[in-house]
């Protein structure tokens, strides 16, 4: 990315040069092993980077980040691909970049550049250059960036034949993320429309096993059918709160089963979303009431307990 961002590292270059003489120049007082060497490093470095000085009119971080949005201005105007560029940038040259991958890795499958590009965007915000000094307002438009791009990333990977579930910290931490083949990939929501093939649809499968135990998938599909007309918030907090209570739930985290149950149609997008403002499942006191625990033992106990 240097190439790219020439004036930004130029400005970096002499600013951790005039960092390092002043940190140079510093003369302990006191008692030598009673001397904060770390604060007066940082009291340094705030003073250069906030305030005036000889060397910076307004700061050095002032002419940094004018030096910066400069570029990254110009870069978005022509249309550049740089990492956590503007979506609109990224989807342009996506074909583009995959091609020239190919062209070096001449086996590679589409997938693998996909997840080459979710590596690189797991790192957290902030961790590279030029993205590494941020005031809030910038960290969080960046996290709107990286989230549509990853977005983008999982759906085409569902249209090459993989369901890739993240997790993690979504506003300013590290990513992670799992794949897996999706298993009747001619009825995949994405292929079907481009399908001219009329059949009866096999019986679903547990396409992530990594989060239910034995039958519990069975046991999910069943309470979704027979709750059916209770609210989508509602349903789904009782079924994981009541698998959870008899330890059919392999993995409780909350975000990697909302992703899931969103990717593998069991919710929409908007249930998602109030689910993250929420921020849990309903709690087991609240959910697991008479009326629904009930209307759950009508579920089969063979199928339950086989």
């Amino acid at each position: 990315m240097d190439e790219l961002f020439k004036k930004t590292n130029e400005f970096l270059v002499k600013f951790y040069e005039i960092l390092k003489e002043l940190e140079e120049s510093i003369i302990p007082t006191g008692n030598m092993d009673e001397f904060d060497f770390d604060g007066e490093l940082d009291y340094i470095f705030e003073e250069l980077w906030e305030k005036e000085s000889k060397y910076y009119l307004f700061g050095a971080g002032h002419q940094y980040q004018n030096t910066r949005n400069y570029e990254l201005k110009e870069l978005t105007d022509k249309g550049i691909y740089f990492h956590l560029c503007k979506f609109k940038v990224y989807e342009k040259t996506y074909k583009e970049r995959l091609n020239k991958f190919q062209e070096i890795y001449v086996d590679a499958q589409e997938i693998s550049f996909l997840e080459d590009e979710l590596e690189a965007y797991s790192n957290p915000i902030g961790s590279e250059e030029p993205f590494k000094y941020l005031d809030l307002k910038q960290k969080k438009n960046l996290t709107f960036t990286r989230k549509r791009t990853v977005d983008f990333l999982v759906q085409q990977a569902k249209i090459t034949g993989y369901n890739i579930i993240v997790s993690g910290d979504e506003s300013d931490g590290g990513l992670s993320y799992e794949k897996e083949k999706i298993k009747n990939i001619a009825h995949s929501p994405l292929l079907e429309s481009n399908s001219t093939i009329n059949e009866t649809k096999p019986p679903i499968k547990n396409q992530h096993p990594s989060i239910f135990e034995d039958n519990a998938f069975d046991i999910f599909l069943k309470w979704l059918e027979i709750s059916k007309d209770e609210v989508a918030m509602k349903k789904i907090s009782f079924i994981i709160q009541k698998l959870k209570s008899l330890d059919k739930i392999r993995n409780s985290n909350f975000k990697y089963i909302t992703q899931w149950l969103k990717d593998n149609d069991f919710i929409d997008e908007k249930t998602r979303q109030d689910f993250i403002v929420v921020g849990s499942f309903d709690a087991s006191s609240k959910i697991l009431t008479k009326a629904r625990n009930n209307l759950y033992d009508t579920i089969s106990t063979n199928k339950e307990n086989r």
